[in-house]
């Protein structure tokens, strides 16, 4: 089903139509869209091309998982980044 309701979009926008996409599925936003808006909690982050705007909405989203995991699992967090700064050495 899936499969064929992206084959209908991508039909009907090559036809000029015009479609609003709201996504979490990046694969699907670079694909579908000529332009791609990123919001965060209301407010417009980005507004651009659909590869650049997915770079800035997977970097977000990598920000944020850190922020989480160092908030939740703090020992783990601190083993990691000490592990990371002797490799550096």
């Amino acid at each position: 089903f899936q499969n064929k309701c992206m084959a209908h979009l991508r039909n009907f926008v090559k036809q000029g139509g015009a479609v609003v996409f709201v996504g979490h599925a990046m694969n699907q936003v670079k694909e579908l869209c000529e332009t791609v808006v990123l919001l965060d909690r209301g407010q417009v982050l980005q507004i651009g091309e659909p590869d650049k705007v997915v770079e800035t909405y997977m970097a977000l989203v990598a920000e944020r998982e850190e922020e989480e995991f160092k908030r939740t699992r703090l020992k783990e967090w601190q083993e990691r980044e000490k592990a990371k700064r002797e490799a550096e050495d």
